[in-house]
């Protein structure tokens, strides 16, 4: 393998299953979790353990870095490499790697990957995944193990791990923040935008920062989204790119604006689930299909509901033009217990970083419907870790009924009946529609009706 070669490991694992007295073996089909059609399992019953292994044919490193990607993997998942334990992580929607440098050997390598999903655990963010046998009403079929692409990754000695770009402004400038794999000695540090060099500096520490300016910006909008290429490249060899977008962002109790100008928003709300593969789709052309499907009926964006979505899908709807909501599937947390907020620290954040530089993503959402026994310090506290987080985007402390402090004031009426709908919002600031916990709307936050369905005879 050459620096930035890519070996793919999505296609055919051994698995071993074990559920109770009940044992299975065979082969599964990465990405697509266990008990979907496409994995060619579709074990559906309670798992108390799922094991993946697979052989992989490696060369020397020869004074390089060698990184295994996992797009994700429900809920824990800890990394064997010939039968060292490499590395783990928790959560069970974001992106995670593990460099397995010193782990390997030259020739047949073996992988695997032990992971743990307890469902029923009182305090795991689990969405809409179901905790009985068979999904019911809004919950859907349970998801175990790998659902997101796995590849392994030859690097420099020193290397890129991250890019956060903040471009959320219409003056050109755009500030980069990156992360190398440690601290550099002697190295520089190149970027572009659309081909034409920007800034060469020092790279002289882990984290660095810094701000490159675009003359004349054409701005991102629904009608016109326009993109910049970014290249980022270190004089180790290794680069990093990706695509970033200008526009500015406001809201007050008239509206949201976009680029200064009131865009009302009419948003689907997508659970991203699929018929074969559960949370996994086929491709990225389903992402695409549903946001030009979306478009075709009216709608500027979407609600991402109780998953945090590939960010494929985030790209194309920076790309097409489509307006993103980020919410996490907190459904299966205890929204009255403090280890929440540890939980919501560390899956939260990363979500965060997922989506932070992605001109389409233009609100979070950290929970949803929360109970009336909430802990208010509890929402509190993650509005206000989102907001440190970016300032620049509204934040809706929990979707629907209960508020603790909130940009927007978000509320969920399921009436059927169009026109009951309309009367339920003919009467004066203070209750507001169906809300069983008749929070206090003071006529000033904006108001946004998030969860319905309706209509009209």
């Amino acid at each position: 393998m050459k620096a930035d070669e890519r070996i793919n490991l999505d296609g055919w694992w051994n698995y071993e299953l074990f559920s109770g007295s009940t044992h299975m073996s065979g082969r599964i089909n990465v990405p697509f979790p266990v008990e979907s059609r496409k994995s060619f399992v579709e074990y559906k019953g309670r798992i108390d353990k799922l094991i993946y292994t697979r052989e992989v044919e490696l060369d020397d490193a020869d004074g390089q870095r060698t990184v295994i990607h996992f797009g994700a993997v429900d809920h824990d998942a800890s990394v064997f490499v010939n039968g060292i334990l490499a590395g783990s992580h928790s959560g069970g929607y974001t992106p995670f790697d593990i460099d397995i440098t010193d782990y390997i050997v030259n020739g047949c390598n073996l992988l695997r990957v032990e992971v743990f999903d307890d469902t029923d655990a009182s305090n795991q963010a689990r969405g809409k995944q179901c905790v009985d046998d068979e999904p019911h009403g809004c919950f859907y079929t349970r998801v175990t193990g790998i659902w997101q692409s796995v590849w392994i990754e030859r690097k420099s000695m020193i290397y890129i791990e991250s890019v956060k770009v903040d471009s959320f402004n219409s003056d050109g400038n755009a500030v980069f923040s990156l992360r190398l794999s440690r601290r550099p000695d002697n190295l520089t540090l190149s970027v572009s935008v659309n081909d034409e060099m920007k800034l060469c500096m020092n790279a002289d520490a882990r984290d660095l920062s810094f701000s490159i300016h675009v003359d004349d910006p054409v701005l991102w909008s629904v009608a016109k989204p326009a993109l910049y290429h970014y290249e980022v490249a270190l004089s180790s060899g290794d680069i990093a790119e990706g695509r970033f977008g200008f526009r500015d962002i406001s809201w007050d109790k008239y509206g949201f604006y976009l680029n200064g100008e009131r865009t009302p928003l009419c948003l689907v709300m997508d659970q991203g689930y699929y018929p074969d593969g559960i949370y996994t789709p086929d491709s990225a052309d389903a992402f695409r299909d549903d946001i030009i499907r979306a478009q075709k009926l009216g709608f500027n964006g979407a609600r991402l509901h109780q998953k945090v979505f590939q960010e494929e899908y985030l790209s194309i709807a920076d790309e097409l033009g489509f307006l993103v909501f980020c919410e996490f599937p907190s459904w299966g947390l205890d929204a009255s217990s403090p280890a929440t907020e540890n939980i919501m620290e560390r899956e939260w954040t990363e979500t965060m970083e997922l989506y932070y530089s992605h001109p389409s993503v233009i609100a979070y959402c950290p929970f949803n419907e929360t109970p009336v026994n909430q802990d208010a310090g509890l929402v509190e506290s993650v509005y206000r870790l989102t907001k440190s987080f970016d300032p620049a985007r509204p934040v809706i402390d929990t979707s629907g009924f209960h508020h603790v402090v909130s940009d927007i004031f978000d509320i969920h009426d399921y009436e059927q009946d169009g026109r009951v709908l309309e009367e339920h919002y003919r009467r004066d600031y203070g209750v507001l529609g169906y809300d069983e916990y008749n929070s206090s709307y003071d006529g000033m936050t904006p108001l946004m009706l998030s969860a319905s369905a309706v209509s009209f005879p």
